[in-house]
């Protein structure tokens, strides 16, 4: 958690982390909202596709908020 006592170099790290989080979930969003298929019907490999990629929201979702809970 980022406080009074903390020092300018370790704010900007925090900063920084909290930056390149963000642009790497846009990023990653978007590109998953790219290739996605959205006409006609979705084969066995599409739906295989959004079971895996929704596991991995649902690990990051957990471990950010495990991480949000740790820091208060």
């Amino acid at each position: 958690m980022i406080g009074r006592g903390e020092s300018a170099p370790n704010i900007r790290r925090a900063v920084a982390a909290a930056l390149t989080r963000t642009m790497l979930s846009a990023s990653l969003l978007v590109t998953g909202y790219y290739l996605a298929p959205l006409e006609g019907r979705l084969g066995s490999g599409a739906w295989l596709w959004f079971t895996g990629a929704l596991a991995v929201f649902g690990v990051v979702v957990v471990r950010q908020i495990v991480a949000i809970v740790r820091s208060g």
